[in-house]
């Protein structure tokens, strides 16, 4: 079985993460395993590493930010990556390509190579386009046309599937949430309370990531007299809201209570000195970083919204606190510090809960299932 991964960019975030874990999984099980992607990067040395054939085709995405790209820049867009595809067909029949697997919503080659070549399509869609990045397709109607005719569309989790489902009908639909290579997360370690709690919020730095929630919080627990806490943001992200968060702590004077650290592809050095970890985004699709932090044992807060709010029972694998309300934000970190006992018990049973549901293998058997369903009925 040959299958061709279309990568909509060449950085090792959330989306690219999930597809290279998945490649070293699929081809652990004897599956031939080709990617395109627009450009060198993160994603090539990880594909170098796994002895993966792939090919830089300089392709464009299919979705921009609203009113940020013109309409004749789309155009060319297009045309662009009609011309990649001509380019490269002799390759695609060098491959001998049986699948082709697009691995974010925002890319609209594997739709297009899928229409031009007859070769079957699955869509991995992993995003909220509009409530997470204020984005639309480049060409809406062609879009959701090369969306219904995918052979298989595959949501992250019940919230994306709501989310995309209110748009359009689908040839073929389901639900499956990512699966994770643990051992590389996995840790047991001594859950006793340390004299200063250590805080982490990781991901992309953007309004709808909220991490201006956890600086907010940090304020109102300092202004409570607890002076025994630090905050570490780490991430990439917008330049005006970092600016505009540095400001805000330094005129509320929590310089030592919150640091912000760049974006770091290997955070489990950063989660072995932590013991809480926040996930205060908006529309989460369903928090990669979560599930991570869950297996480091780590104890979760997060906002009761969308993938989050499938990820944690409160009170159970974590808590919940109401979107964007930072002064409950404040009371569930003083309430699982004060009860840390409780709170020990909670991380456990995350732990407990993410080995059992998000393993790699089984989520990649359910991948293979549906490739074989495709070759079947063609």
């Amino acid at each position: 079985m040959n299958i061709l991964f279309i990568a909509n960019c060449a950085s090792m975030y959330g989306a690219n993460t999930s597809m290279i874990q998945l490649i070293k999984q699929l081809k652990s099980d004897n599956i031939n395993i080709f990617v395109w992607l627009p450009k060198d990067g993160d994603v090539t040395r990880e594909l170098r590493k796994l002895k993966c054939k792939y090919k830089i085709v300089g392709d464009y995405t299919a979705a921009h930010e609203k009113n940020h790209i013109s309409k004749v820049k789309r155009v060319n867009n297009l045309l662009n990556n009609i011309l990649y595809i001509k380019k490269n067909l002799k390759l695609i029949k060098e491959w001998d390509i049986d699948i082709i697997h697009t691995n974010s919503a925002i890319d609209c080659i594997g739709g297009l190579l899928s229409l031009y070549t007859g070769i079957p399509h699955v869509w991995h869609i992993r995003e909220m386009m509009e409530k997470h990045y204020h984005m639309e397709y480049d060409f809406p109607p062609l879009g959701y046309f090369l969306l219904k005719r995918a052979n298989k569309v595959i949501f992250i989790s019940e919230a994306t599937r709501l989310y995309w489902q209110k748009k359009i009908s689908y040839r073929d639909s389901c639900m499956i949430y990512n699966g994770f290579d643990l051992e590389q997360y996995i840790s047991y370690r001594d859950l006793e309370q340390r004299e200063t709690i250590r805080i982490l919020i990781a991901g992309i730095i953007c309004p709808k990531k909220g991490q201006m929630d956890a600086v907010k919080a940090i304020q109102t627990i300092k202004e409570n007299g607890i002076h025994h806490i630090k905050l570490s943001i780490v991430g990439e992200g917008e330049r005006q809201y970092v600016g505009k968060m540095k400001e805000y702590i330094r005129k509320s004077e929590l310089e030592d209570y919150i640091e912000i650290r760049s974006f770091q592809k290997d955070l489990r050095g950063l989660r072995e000195d932590s013991d809480i970890a926040l996930m205060c985004s908006r529309d989460e699709a369903l928090g990669r970083v979560t599930i991570e932090s869950m297996a480091s044992q780590l104890l979760v807060i997060g906002a009761d919204s969308g993938g989050t709010s499938e990820l944690i029972a409160d009170n159970k694998t974590g808590y919940l606190y109401e979107v964007g309300n930072w002064r409950q934000l404040a009371e569930k970190i003083l309430y699982a510090v004060d009860n840390w006992d409780t709170s020990c018990d909670i991380i456990k049973l995350a732990q407990t809960m993410v080995i059992e549901k998000f393993s790699i293998d089984k989520y990649a058997k359910k991948i293979e299932e549906i490739y074989r369903e495709i070759i079947d009925s063609n």
